[in-house]
C-alpha cells in the first residue's frame, strides 16, 4: 500500500498505545483519526465500556458513532485478505491470523451490545450520566431532569414574572448573566464596583462635574451661543439653538456639549477636542476671536472629562446589573431546586465539585477508575476551563500510572485547533489548550510516559488557492495567542482553484415602509439581499449553461480530469439564516436551478403549518373569527379580500361561522366539507 505524508500523520496520531495531543487543521481528517483510534483500541482488546470519547455537540457524537459502527460493520463482512488490507490502511502493519481476524469481525456486535452503549457523547451527557450514578454523593435529587434550551428560556420568563413587572426584552442580558454566573454570584458592593473604575463611590457625577468645570462655564456657553446666532451657517445656527437651551452644567448638558465640541466616533481622532476647528473660519476670525483661547481650554477639559463621565455611567450600570443578577440568580436557582432541574452549567459545576470534594472524590474516582482506561477529547478548542477540570480530574489516574488497573496501558487523546474556536460565548477558552497540554505532558513524564504532540496539516477539503489565501489573510496574526503556527497544506495540490471577490452591494432602505396603507410590509425588488441573491443565482445559471469546466480527481494517484459543472457542485455558505438565506433559495428556484432548499425549517413559521393550526383552532372553537378568516383566505379555500369583507360586513352581531351557516346556498362549497365544524 502506497502511503504519503498526510496518511502517515493520521496513522501516527491514531496509534492507540500512545497518549497524543493533536492539532488538526480544518478538513485534515481528525474525525477519521478519532474513529481509527477507537477501532484500534477495540482491536487491541480494550472493552468498549472502558473507552470514553467526549465531543462538543450531539451531532458530532452521533456522526462519530455512526461512522464507527459503519467501519466495524464492514469488517464483519470482509474476507481475510480484504480485512487485513483494511487494517493495514488504518495502520495495523502486522498480518493478523485467523483467530485474530475472527475477533475483529465480532467487534461490531460487541460495540452494539455494550450496556448503555458506547460512551461517545458530549461532556454534558457524560456529566449527567455520572451524576445519575452518584446523586447522593453529589447532593442532588436522584430524579433530577436536564434543562434544555427551550425549557431554560421558559424558566427565565417565569423568573422574570416573579421579580419584575418590566416587559422589556431581557433575554440577551439574562443569557450573559447566567453564562457568567460565577462572576455575578460574588456579591460586589458599590465601593468595590466604583473602585474598579478608579472612582470614589461617595462622590456623585454631578459633584465631579462641578469640580471640573468652573461656575463661569455656563457664561462662556451663553457667549458662544450669542456669537453663533450671528453666523450665516445653518450648522452654527443649529448649534446656537442647542446651546441656548442649556440652563445648567449637568450630566445631560455635558453629553450635549461633547457632541458639539468634540469630534464624532467616525473621525480620524474620535472624541477629541476640535482645537482650532470649532465653527467656521469666518466666525473664528470675527465674532469668536476673543473667546477662542477660552473655547480651546474648555474643549480640552471636556475631552479629558469624557472618560470620567463614561466611567461613572459604566459603574452605575454595573451596579444595577449586579443587583439584578443577584436577585435573578437566587430566584432562578430556587426554581430549579423546586423542580429538580439542572442546566448545562449545573451539570459541569456539580460534577467538578463531586470529583474534587475530599469526602467523596476518592470513592467516585475509584468506581470510575474501574471503568475508564482511555479518554478521547474532540473539539478541544471549545472546551471551557470548568470542563477541562472535569477532564483533568478523570485523567488523574491515567496520567499518573496508578489506579485500579495500573498494569494496563492507559492513554489520553486530545484533538483541537485554536483557530477554529467558535464557542467563546459559552465559556470556551482556546488559550487553555497550551496550559492543559503542558500539564498533561508534565504528569505523563513524571510517570515515565510521553505525550506525543503531533499535527495534521494537510487539508483534504480545499484547493491550494483557497488555503493560500487563508494563510495570507492571517499571516500577520499573533501566532502565540491565535495558534497560527503552521500554514495549511493542500492534499490535492494539483487541483486548481479560483477566488472571485465581488463588490459589496450597498444596503438600501425599503421604499414600501412609507406605504402605511399596505396590509403587508412588501420587500422592494431593489432590496440589497434580493439583488445579491439574484446575482448569485444568475452566475450559477451562467456557469451551468456555458458548461464551465471544473477539475475532478477521484484519487491521488490519478491526474485531475475536467467535466462540465453541475448544480450539485455548488455550496453556498452564509453567516446566518437571515433574509439572504431565503432570498438565495427563492432566486435559484426562479431560474429553475435544482436546489436542496433550507436545511432547517421553523415549522410554526411556515404558512402551510399556520393554515393547518388555524383550521384546528376553528374546529376547536367555532366562534374564533380570526382563525376562520385566516383559513378562508388560505389556499384551502382561496378567498380574496372582497369575499371576506362582504361576509364580515353584513353579519351584524353574528360570528363568521353563524353568518355562513345562515346562507348555506351562497357558501355551499365551503360548508360542503365542514360537517366536522357543525
Amino acid at each position: 500500500m502506497k502511503t504519503n505524508s498526510a496518511t502517515n500523520a493520521q496513522i501516527a496520531a491514531s496509534d492507540a498505545k500512545l497518549s497524543t495531543w493533536l492539532t488538526a487543521n480544518a478538513g485534515s481528517g481528525k474525525t477519521k483519526v478519532l474513529i481509527d483510534r477507537v477501532a484500534r483500541l477495540l482491536l487491541d482488546g480494550v472493552q468498549p465500556e472502558q473507552i470514553l470519547c467526549l465531543t462538543y455537540t450531539k451531532a458530532a457524537a452521533a456522526e462519530m458513532k455512526n461512522r464507527l459502527f459503519d467501519r466495524l460493520g464492514k469488517w464483519a463482512m470482509l474476507a481475510d485478505k480484504e480485512l487485513n488490507f483494511s487494517l493495514l490502511e488504518m495502520g495495523v502493519h502486522t498480518q493478523l491470523g485467523t483467530e485474530e481476524l475472527k475477533k475483529a469481525r465480532t467487534l461490531f456486535a460487541r460495540a452494539i451490545e455494550v450496556p448503555g452503549g458506547l460512551k461517545i457523547q458530549t461532556i454534558h451527557a457524560f456529566c449527567a450520566s455520572l451524576l445519575r450514578k452518584f446523586p447522593l454523593e453529589a447532593g442532588i435529587s436522584p430524579q433530577f431532569r436536564e434543562l434544555d434550551e427551550r425549557g431554560q428560556r421558559e424558566l427565565y420568563l417565569k423568573v422574570l414574572e416573579l421579580i419584575s413587572k418590566d416587559k422589556c426584552n431581557w433575554e440577551e442580558i439574562i443569557l450573559k448573566i447566567v453564562s457568567k454566573r460565577h462572576v455575578f454570584s460574588k456579591n460586589k458592593s458599590r465601593v468595590e464596583i466604583f473602585e474598579a473604575f478608579n472612582l470614589n463611590s461617595n462622590v456623585s457625577i454631578d459633584d465631579d462635574i462641578s469640580a471640573h468645570f468652573e461656575q463661569n462655564t455656563l457664561n462662556l456657553v451663553r457667549k458662544i451661543s450669542d456669537c453663533l446666532k450671528k453666523s450665516s451657517s445653518k450648522a452654527d445656527q443649529k448649534t446656537a439653538q442647542e446651546l441656548t437651551e442649556i440652563a445648567s452644567i449637568n450630566l445631560a448638558s455635558i453629553q450635549l456639549l461633547e457632541k458639539i465640541f468634540l469630534y464624532g466616533k467616525s473621525a480620524k481622532s474620535p472624541f477629541t477636542a476640535k482645537l482650532g476647528k470649532f465653527s467656521t473660519k469666518e466666525m473664528r476670525s470675527s465674532f469668536l476671536v476673543h473667546f477662542m483661547d477660552d473655547i480651546d481650554d474648555f474643549m480640552v477639559r471636556l475631552e479629558h472629562f469624557r472618560n470620567r463621565r463614561l466611567s461613572y455611567q459604566a459603574a452605575e450600570a454595573s451596579l444595577s446589573i449586579h443587583k439584578f443578577a443577584e436577585t435573578f440568580l437566587a430566584v432562578y436557582k430556587a426554581q430549579k431546586h423546586i423542580k429538580s432541574l439542572l442546566d448545562f452549567d449545573d451539570l459541569i459545576d456539580i460534577t467538578v465539585n463531586l470529583l474534587t470534594t475530599a469526602e467523596v472524590a476518592d470513592w467516585v474516582l475509584y468506581r470510575l477508575d474501574g471503568g475508564i482506561d482511555h479518554i478521547l477529547v474532540d473539539e478541544a478548542q471549545d472546551t471551557s476551563p470548568s470542563q477541562w477540570r472535569v477532564i483533568e480530574t478523570l485523567a488523574q489516574e491515567l496520567t499518573s500510572g496508578q489506579g485500579a488497573r495500573s498494569s494496563k496501558p492507559r492513554t489520553i487523546f486530545v484533538v483541537g485547533d485554536q483557530k477554529q474556536s467558535i464557542y467563546s460565548f459559552q465559556g470556551a477558552d482556546p488559550a487553555q489548550l497550551d496550559r492543559v497540554r503542558d500539564s498533561f505532558s508534565a504528569k505523563l513524564e513524571g510517570a515515565d510516559k510521553n505525550l506525543q504532540v503531533a499535527s495534521l496539516d494537510y487539508s483534504f477539503r480545499s484547493s491550494k488557492t483557497i488555503l493560500s489565501l487563508v494563510d495570507k489573510i492571517f499571516g500577520d496574526a499573533n501566532k502565540d495567542s491565535f495558534g497560527w503556527g503552521r500554514n495549511h497544506l493542500a492534499f490535492k495540490a494539483d487541483l486548481p482553484g479560483r477566488i472571485d471577490l465581488w463588490p459589496i452591494i450597498p444596503k438600501t432602505m425599503n421604499p414600501n415602509l412609507l406605504k402605511w396603507e399596505e396590509p403587508l410590509e412588501l420587500i422592494s425588488d431593489a432590496n440589497h439581499f434580493i439583488s445579491l441573491a439574484r446575482l448569485i443565482a444568475q452566475e450559477i445559471k451562467r456557469m451551468i449553461d456555458q458548461r464551465v469546466q471544473i477539475p475532478e480527481q477521484k484519487n491521488i494517484q490519478q491526474k485531475p480530469t475536467f467535466r462540465p459543472v453541475r448544480a450539485g457542485d455548488f455550496l453556498i455558505l452564509v453567516q446566518r439564516r437571515s433574509e439572504i438565506f431565503h432570498e438565495i433559495i427563492r432566486a435559484c428556484k426562479d431560474v429553475d436551478l435544482p436546489i436542496a432548499g433550507a436545511d432547517r425549517l421553523r415549522l410554526a413559521g411556515e404558512l402551510a403549518i399556520k393554515d393547518i393550526c388555524n383550521f384546528l383552532s376553528f374546529i376547536d372553537n367555532a366562534d374564533d373569527d380570526f382563525s376562520l378568516a385566516a383559513v378562508l383566505k388560505s389556499p384551502l379555500f382561496g378567498w380574496n379580500e372582497k369575499q371576506l369583507f362582504d361576509l364580515a360586513h353584513s353579519r351584524e352581531d353574528m360570528t363568521l361561522w353563524q353568518a355562513m351557516r345562515k346562507n348555506p346556498k351562497k357558501f355551499s362549497n365551503e360548508l360542503g366539507g365542514s360537517k366536522i365544524c357543525c
